[in-house]
């Protein structure tokens, strides 16, 4: 009797540290989201004595893991208990509140889905709708200037007409005057003005060095991508050259110019190289001596390797259509000259909707030497790239020395 109780005695002190270190393995395996370690807690267990608290222990963890969201854990092992005892009543209940949550869930997930798909679509409608309204007003400015240039176009012509016209009624003054005045003083003097009205005229040959040139450029396409401004600085030289021919009532010639900005200021940046060739020809009526222009030119930014690139266009190459101002004199020693070029590529692009660049500059000429000219000169000029509501452009600040020589002048 006494070895009986002894060993009643023995088990029960047993008990508690079996119990704890089963309740250890379980939260261990909850913890570590184990649903083969809860298998095979269940497995080994089952079968013995006392399972029932195993089980309510292995639900209350259940219970644990629904509460902080692990619901996908949470219905594995409850898979496990009903497997192994499909009469569990608590954790059916459970089983079919959690279906109930993670369906909810599904549909709450499946709605935001849709909703974010709705969206989608409207802004990619919106920005359909933008992109048409964009293409609308290009082809609108694009008919624009087509009517405008027309407009322009047909005011040369006409008047082309009044000049060819105010010469023939001067042409016939003057053969009547021959007619009616021979051998007078009159008939002489006539005689003279038509000699010098047709006086063959005179070349000038002019080269230009740029020993000052600064430029500045920025673009507002790298500000808008990057959410930045940058505005570089660089110092470079100019060469340039003309050939002009002159003659009572006409002139024209050709223009070159190359620029190379090479020396970095600050910051970071390109090298820009630009060259332009044009020719003009003096077509207005009046004593400006305005001119029409025709050329090509080009410009290009060579980024060393460790430099982003900041223009949007880095190499930019166009015929030009524009009209200058050439050698207006505002003293005796003072000239004015202006210049701009509007870039005909803007016709043949989408990416940009127009380019175009200016200038303006005062010209001192030193004293004269028979048959040749010495000066100075500052250019501002500036070249400009728009489109997407923004614009790239780079200004350069020119003081040129130049030479020239007049060829077959009297």
């Amino acid at each position: 009797m006494r070895k009986v109780v002894f060993f009643i005695m023995l088990a029960a002190l047993a008990m508690p540290s079996y119990t704890d270190e089963l309740q250890d393995r379980i939260d261990r395996a909850f913890s570590a989201g184990n649903t083969d370690e809860i298998k095979a807690v269940i497995a080994e267990k089952s079968t013995q004595e006392g399972f029932e608290k195993v089980e309510s222990y292995i639900i209350e963890n259940v219970k644990k893991s629904i509460i902080a969201g692990n619901y996908s854990f949470a219905g594995n092992v409850l898979d496990q208990v009903l497997l192994n005892n499909l009469d569990n009543v608590e954790a059916q209940d459970l089983y079919i509140s959690l279906e109930k949550v993670e369906k909810e869930k599904r549909l709450i997930e499946e709605k935001k889905l849709a909703e974010e798909a709705r969206k989608l679509e409207e802004e990619r409608l919106a920005e359909e709708k933008r992109l048409a309204e964009e293409e609308r007003k290009r082809e609108e400015e694009r008919i624009k200037q087509e009517q405008e240039q027309e407009r322009l176009a047909e005011e040369q012509r006409l008047l082309e007409e009044q000049r060819i016209k105010e010469e023939n009624e001067r042409l016939k003054e003057i053969t009547k005057a021959l007619e009616e005045e021979k051998n007078t003083a009159a008939e002489k003097a006539v005689s003279e003005y038509i000699r010098t009205e047709n006086d063959k005229g005179y070349f000038t040959f002019k080269g230009e060095l740029g020993a000052i040139d600064l430029i500045l450029y920025r673009s507002g396409f790298f500000s808008d991508v990057y959410d930045k401004n940058k505005t570089s600085y660089r110092y470079g030289l100019s060469l340039g050259g003309s050939v002009f021919y002159y003659k009572a009532g006409y002139s024209g010639g050709l223009d070159l110019s190359i620029e190379s900005y090479f020396l970095e200021i600050y910051p970071e940046s390109a090298s820009v190289f630009s060259w332009k060739i044009a020719a003009n020809s003096e077509f207005l009526a009046t004593d400006l001596p305005v001119y029409a222009r025709l050329g090509l030119t080009q410009t290009k930014y060579n980024y060393p390797s460790d430099v982003g690139e900041d223009m949007y266009i880095t190499s930019l190459i166009s015929p030009v259509l524009g009209i200058g101002l050439r050698d207006y004199q505002l003293t005796d020693r003072f000239y004015l000259n202006g210049i701009f070029d509007f870039y005909l590529v803007s016709f043949m692009t989408s990416y940009f909707d127009g380019a175009f660049d200016s200038q303006l500059g005062l010209k001192y000429d030193l004293p004269d030497y028979k048959k040749y000219d010495f000066y100075v000169k500052s250019n501002l000029t500036g070249t400009f790239v728009l489109g997407d509501n923004n614009i790239e452009n780079n200004l350069k600040l020119q003081i040129i020395a130049g030479a020239g020589i007049n060829y077959g002048k009297k």
